[in-house]
């Protein structure tokens, strides 16, 4: 889809961790900076972590019951997918981010959250838009204002076709909060001061836990100040945002 000719052009945002995180507003955020600046803190709320293994339906070998179990439990997760894609596209209408929601769109397979930027990446280079694929696994836009309505039916579709799993999107357990807790409070924070930032001392765990789907949840990079793209992604490379899915996984 062609950026050139208008003259009032928006950064557009869209996180990884906005999708994966409990159900709320999956909307492309819309920031107006300058293409040279990036707003880098962000209000995080994270969900990472899978509830069981991936679900598999009729595998042969499995007994009778467990297979049964398992039709019954992709069904849940299904219907969970039809009714936060159904609450996106009411969001959509709405807040007038589309002018109608497209029918001619259907599923194609759940994602993993690692493979999530680079799926819908390409599925919107399919449909004309550049798209580039942020470090942390996020996707940003540069495009005139009068393409932004357009941009959201094209995520709206990729959203139906290549959801990510509805099992990423649960509430984390207390281990598993204590394990992010851990991360951010014991590596992540330290390696952005070695970088320079003085970053805000932690919160209890409990009030960590406590507060963690709040705005005004803890994170060390909320203490990290506007910068430049380049140095944006040099930190990002060098101190991790989130931890590693198996830091939340394997323990």
């Amino acid at each position: 889809m062609d950026a050139g000719v208008p003259i009032s052009r928006t950064l557009v945002v869209r996180s990884r961790l906005d999708l994966i995180a409990p159900p709320g507003n999956c909307a492309l955020r819309t920031m107006r900076h300058s293409p040279s600046v990036a707003r880098y803190r962000r209000k995080l709320v994270v969900a990472l972590v899978t509830v069981g293994a991936a679900l598999f339906v009729g595998c042969s070998g499995e007994p009778a019951d467990e297979q049964d179990s398992m039709t019954e439990d992709t069904a849940h997760w299904d219907a969970l997918r039809d009714e936060l894609i159904a609450n996106q596209g009411e969001y959509l209408l709405r807040e007038d981010l589309v002018d109608s929601l497209p029918t001619d769109v259907e599923f194609v397979r759940y994602l993993d959250p690692d493979e999530w930027a680079e799926v819908h990446a390409q599925c919107l280079r399919d449909q004309g838009f550049h798209v580039e694929v942020t470090l942390d696994g996020g996707l940003l836009f540069n495009l005139p204002e009068d393409q932004q309505k357009a941009l959201h039916e094209a995520a709206y579709r990729c959203d139906v076709q290549y959801p990510v799993h509805p099992r990423f999107r649960q509430r984390l357990s207390i281990e598993q909060i204590a394990l992010l807790y851990e991360y951010y409070v014991d590596t992540l924070k330290p390696c952005l001061e070695a970088e320079g930032y003085e970053i805000e001392q932690p919160p209890s765990l409990e009030t960590f836990a406590a507060t963690l789907y709040e705005d005004s949840s803890w994170h060390p990079y909320n203490s990290v100040p506007l910068i430049r793209r380049e140095e944006q992604h040099r930190l990002q490379q060098k101190c991790p945002m989130i931890p590693p899915t198996e830091v939340l996984h394997d323990r």
